[in-house]
């Protein structure tokens, strides 16, 4: 049985769990609920699993907190195995109802020869009619919901940018009834960057790739979502004016999110869906995306899932992509095999801390220099991209903050320093000054010999600002996997020690890392944390599936 004394005691608690048990008052029924509630929600499940804690017979009788679905209170018993939080219930009954009933199953437009044509000279005839890249424009045009899932370097990019063309062409809409976006600032830019880096191959009039929007944001400013609020402007009173919405790395979307989104899309709308349900899912409750697909293999689910696998950046016998794909099968055997296979991959047995810090000092002072004596951020930003450090964790000695306070002190410095080529991430949304959560800036010398901050603002386009106007920062020396969904290097160094928090290291987190890397792969670790890591599929528990 759990130890509720030592559970519930205020030095144990972190901040939303403290405020989840203040809230429910001197009942300690209620105040054990209000416990788990929190504490589930964090972990990421949209469930509680009753016997799984072994709760059966902690909870002799129904407390206040406790009802059915229509009793209007905070828990809901959904049976004798799970209990689930009111709010979190409706959302996903919401979803679930949308995806498979009430959604608008669209036209169903018919495509004639000369459409079929125009489609398939959209991919310069390389694919035929039933392949999924023909497939996706085709759904994208006849579908009102679609999935577009696949791996890194499967052109998920390359193919939205085919079905817009063909919803342009063949459907008739306007550029004022598209937009774009993603959960996060980074994705958002990202995402504009590699629609114009495809729009450039595109074999179409200049007109028709006018039609185009220029740039991504964020879904928080798509619905009008300000910083901290709960509340959007746009909802199903006052839905989006779009009949087009296209959302990227759909991964990180999480339940409440995407119930915010869901809520304002009017039945008309054409809503796509892109992202990769191997990765990690969001860092807040819910594992939707993933939830979708599972729901689109229904019969009477309207939602359609396209899924592409020819990877153009990895091949399947290649170094990276064999390692990823046996990681993605749970074959951790043939993963470790995969490490110092070929010059794409390199394993690193972590002997002691002392030679760990020596080499991971050794490998981030030389990037430091280099980005310190950077002639112009495009410079600076190239330095940084061809090598990063990811964490598996976050704290300790072996994570990003434990990296970061060591390199700090190498530096003297025991906080945020301004320094000519220190890079630094943002920590929280700032709409004010137009920098979101897990932005990253490179501080550098202007011309007149001022620091200023640097942020990407596009292909080859950089827009800097004071660093002292910042707040909630940190270094960017190292970063953790969930901190680098978005971005990608040429090379990857994952940094995996063992630890005690099996749950959070698992198998999507070392595919999330090793999907990062373009060119290399490193492992600093030890075998058994790797092993153990795949051997984890820590499927998120929710109420859709």
């Amino acid at each position: 049985m759990l130890n509720w004394e030592e559970l519930l005691k205020e030095e144990k608690l972190n901040r939303l769990e403290y405020q989840a048990v203040k809230a429910a008052g001197a009942n300690r029924d209620n105040q054990k609920m209000a416990y788990l509630a929190v504490h589930f929600l964090q972990s990421g499940d949209t469930v509680i699993p009753i016997k799984k804690n072994e709760l059966i017979g902690e909870f002799p009788h129904l407390s206040d907190w406790i009802g059915n679905e229509q009793s209007g209170k905070p828990i809901i018993k959904i049976n004798d195995n799970f209990v689930q939080i009111n709010r979190i219930y409706h959302q996903e009954t919401y979803l679930k109802s949308f995806v498979v009933n009430n959604g608008n199953v669209g036209d169903n437009q018919k495509i004639l020869d000369a459409d079929l044509q125009f489609i398939l000279g959209l991919y310069k005839h390389e694919y035929q009619e039933d392949s999924p890249q023909i497939q996706a424009v085709i759904s994208a045009i006849q579908q009102n919901q679609l999935l577009l899932t696949g791996g890194p370097g499967t052109g998920k990019t390359f193919t939205i940018v085919r079905m817009l063309a063909g919803l342009f062409q063949i459907a008739g809409l306007q550029k004022e009834e598209v937009v774009l976006a993603a959960p996060t600032g980074k994705a958002a830019a990202r995402m504009s960057e590699s629609i114009r880096d495809s729009l450039k191959e595109l074999a179409v009039s200049d007109a028709l790739k006018d039609q185009f929007p220029n740039e991504g944001q964020t879904i928080h400013r798509l619905l009008g979502i300000s910083d901290n609020a709960f509340s959007a402007r746009y909802n199903q009173k006052n839905p989006l004016p779009f009949k087009v919405i296209v959302i990227d790395e759909a991964s990180m979307i999480d339940i409440n999110l995407m119930y915010t989104l869901f809520q304002a899309i009017k039945s008309d709308t054409k809503l796509i869906l892109a992202g990769d349900p191997n990765q990690l899912p969001s860092v807040e409750a819910g594992n939707v995306l993933s939830d979708f697909c599972e729901l689109a293999k229904r019969e009477d689910s309207l939602i359609k899932q396209v899924h592409l696998t020819f990877s153009h950046r990895f091949k399947d016998d290649g170094g990276i992509g064999r390692l990823a794909k046996a990681v993605n099968e749970g074959n951790s055997k043939e993963a470790f095999r995969c490490l110092n296979a070929d010059d794409s991959t390199q394993f690193i047995e972590m002997k002691s801390e002392k030679e760990f810090q020596k080499l991971i000092y050794g490998e981030l002072r030389e990037q430091l220099e280099l980005m310190k004596n950077a002639t112009s951020p495009k410079e600076a930003f190239q330095i940084f991209k061809k090598k990063k450090i990811l964490t598996a964790l976050r704290v300790g000695r072996f994570g990003s903050e434990g990296i970061h306070k060591f390199i700090q002190n190498s530096y003297d410095a025991n906080h945020i320093s301004f320094k000519n080529g220190f890079p630094i991430m943002i920590k929280k949304n700032d709409y004010q000054l137009q920098v979101f959560n897990s932005d990253v800036g490179i501080i550098l010398n202007n011309d007149e010999g001022s620091l200023r901050v640097y942020f990407e603002n596009g292909s080859d386009e950089f827009r800097d600002m004071n660093p002292y106007t910042l707040s909630n920062i940190e270094p960017a020396y190292a970063m953790t996997v969930h901190k680098s969904q978005g971005s990608e290097f040429d090379e990857v160094v994952l940094i995996l020690p063992e630890t005690k928090d099996t749950d959070f290291v698992s198998r999507k987190l070392i595919y999330t890392a090793i999907t990062r890397a373009k060119k290399k792969f490193t492992l600093i670790g030890s075998e058994k944390a790797f092993k153990d890591a795949i051997g984890n599929d820590n499927k998120r528990l929710s109420g859709m599936i």
